[in-house]
């Protein structure tokens, strides 16, 4: 048998433990609505585009509303690449473009920096006697 501080039946501490959890649950999406409330608020006053969903032009100074936008905007976590289709290609396509490049990069680097006769020594073999 549990002893509990406040002697309750099963009946009454699921209703309490429903309200309790209940009660959080909205709490959390008031606090997660607070954002569409400003966007709203800030749209019916024209200082919001519904459209491209930002701040409208007039308004773009505007510090409640430029905050609101990085509120929005702060939400979405998912880089451009994912949200294509061709995503990894285009991945692999930039890493071995960056690879080529490094390396016709470093080429040219030692071609300018390394003198002729240092790096052609099989050219200028019989010059050296």
């Amino acid at each position: 048998m549990k002893f509990s501080l406040l002697p309750l039946s099963r009946v009454q501490a699921r209703a309490l433990s429903f309200s309790i959890s209940r009660r959080s649950n909205t709490q959390s999406q008031k606090d997660d609505l607070s954002l569409f409330r400003q966007i709203n608020k800030l749209a019916q006053e024209g200082r919001w585009n519904g459209v491209t969903n930002a701040p409208s032009f007039k308004s773009l100074f505007n510090s409640e509303a430029m905050d609101a936008f990085r509120k929005l905007n702060a939400s979405k976590k998912y880089p451009f690449l994912t949200a294509t289709d061709y995503g990894q290609a285009i991945k692999g396509i930039v890493a071995l473009s960056s690879v080529v490049g490094a390396i016709y990069f470093g080429v040219y680097v030692y071609n300018w920096l390394v003198p002729e006769e240092k790096r052609l020594k099989y050219k200028y073999r019989h010059e050296q006697h």
